[in-house]
């Protein structure tokens, strides 16, 4: 009832379009600005931001920040962090923007709409640390569209292509920086060959499964510009275990970032 009130409360100071709505992350009493009938956060973000790490101080970008949902969740853990997050759709970058107004993240998030293709020319080369990226997953031309605008470049590769995220990460990542990147498992060998080819090395992979008998649904990758280490396979993160109920560290996670979007209440589409 308590958190419900406060939401009210935030909803009156905060400028809301009537699509849009104040959702409580039940992390620390962080807050996100959702679009009710568009694109909204899943499970993949709360993974990958629990998959990345950075060291203090660190300059980071992310790429097709959305609704912020990713630097919020990071800095959460760790404000020393210096975070640069792009957005190429206007009403996500103002709900960005007033999502980390709405949390006193303006210290250290800032938001920019602009097309991360655009980001060597803004930012100049070699100047991140570190880029994290939960970009569309799909190809144009295999499946329908979504007839919102939004929730199609989201899913979609209509304003960034695999090869043009790559590019980019490696044009703004210094020397030994890293992506770290969620994505789905049947384009993990595109993902590596066109990695390969923009000399970001792959480090870590992990899959993420719903159940032990299910077939991967997501996979989290580290990369390292100009790296020459060895790849390491993680053990499977699994969401459900036989029983199912949650598998005890997605529980962990969960217990700490409470209920995050549409997906996270029962992982959704992942389990």
């Amino acid at each position: 009832m308590q958190s419900l009130l406060c939401t009210a409360i935030l909803s009156k100071m905060i400028q809301l379009l009537p699509n849009e709505t104040i959702e409580d992350l039940q992390c620390g009493g962080y807050r996100i600005i959702t679009a009710k009938d568009g694109f909204r956060f899943g499970t993949d973000a709360v993974l990958l931001a629990h998959f990345a790490h950075f060291r203090a101080g660190a300059r980071v970008a992310d790429f097709g920040t959305g609704s912020g949902i990713l630097p919020i969740l990071i800095c959460a853990r760790n404000r020393l962090i210096e975070f640069d997050a792009l957005e190429i759709e206007a009403q996500a970058a103002w709900r960005a923007k007033r999502g980390i107004s709405l949390n006193a993240l303006e210290s250290c998030v800032r938001v920019h709409h602009m097309d991360v293709k655009d980001a060597k020319k803004v930012f100049g080369c070699a100047c991140f640390d570190a880029v994290v990226a939960n970009p569309p997953y799909g190809k144009v031309g295999e499946g329908p569209l979504p007839p919102d605008a939004n929730s199609a470049i989201a899913r979609f590769e209509i304003a960034l292509t695999l090869e043009d995220l790559l590019q980019s990460a490696f044009d703004v990542l210094k020397n030994g920086g890293r992506l770290f990147l969620v994505h789905r498992p049947g384009r993990l060998l595109e993902i590596l060959d066109v990695a390969r080819e923009k000399h970001l090395c792959p480090r870590v992979v992990r899959l993420v499964y719903p159940t032990p008998q299910r077939e991967p649904k997501l996979v989290l990758l580290e990369f390292e510009k100009n790296g020459t280490a060895a790849l390491r396979w993680d053990k499977p993160f699994i969401i459900m275990d036989t029983s199912g109920r949650y598998s005890q560290e997605a529980a962990a996670i969960y217990g700490k970032e409470g209920l995050c979007g549409d997906e996270n209440r029962d992982f959704g589409r992942y389990v």
